[in-house]
């Protein structure tokens, strides 16, 4: 990720448009592993964000730390599911991240199903939910048969941990302390700092 794609600037437009048309309706937001710039956009925008926002804004730093958060905030198959799932698109070759979300799993022997877990495949997806909720228009094409799956490495399970390959990167790469990010801020170009009358939002 670059301060093209994520810097100050982007995080303030956003929270502004979030908070002038859908006032807390932020549940819970957790960040798995974020990385440097990230970070940098996060701390330049926090100040400028509602306590009771903040607060619902979980870092995880540390893969340490990613199970305990998930079975703090999710159901056993839940956070299993959503463990699996950061674990595969992390793992190496980087082609394997771009795996067929919208396709049941392609190896017989994975219980892993990269459209959800099991529940929500089964009431959400299979089947039409008494609501009206409509999937991913991958998820519904690929169920009409007007979508297929693409090629994609293996995902079959085979380390220790239950994963073949290694993560893209270590917990040091993320690690980034408030002084390197304020000086990291500093150092962008006019169009991606928050413009210097910027309100806080409320």
């Amino acid at each position: 990720m670059t301060a093209q794609s994520c810097h100050p600037r982007i995080g303030y437009d956003c929270a502004q448009l979030m908070s002038n048309h859908y006032p807390e309706r932020l549940g819970q937001a957790i960040c798995i592993l974020p990385g440097p710039v990230f970070k940098v956009a996060w701390q330049a925008i926090k100040p400028f964000l509602p306590p009771a926002t903040v607060n619902k804004v979980t870092m995880i730093t540390s893969k340490s730390q990613l199970k305990n958060v998930l079975d703090k905030h999710f159901s056993p198959s839940m956070a299993n599911w959503i463990y699996t799932e950061y674990k595969l698109n992390r793992k190496k070759p980087i082609r394997s991240r771009y795996r067929s979300f919208f396709s049941p799993p392609q190896e017989a022997q994975s219980d892993h199903d990269p459209r959800g877990e099991l529940s929500y495949v089964r009431d959400w997806i299979e089947s039409k939910h008494p609501s009206g909720h409509q999937p991913h228009p991958n998820m519904s094409e690929f169920l009409a048969g007007k979508l297929k799956h693409q090629l994609s490495n293996s995902s079959s399970f085979s380390d220790a941990n239950g994963f073949a390959g290694e993560d893209e990167e270590e917990d040091e790469a993320n690690e980034i302390d408030e002084a390197e990010a304020r000086k990291l801020v500093a150092s962008l170009p006019d169009a991606y700092q928050i413009p210097a009358d910027a309100q806080t939002f409320t």
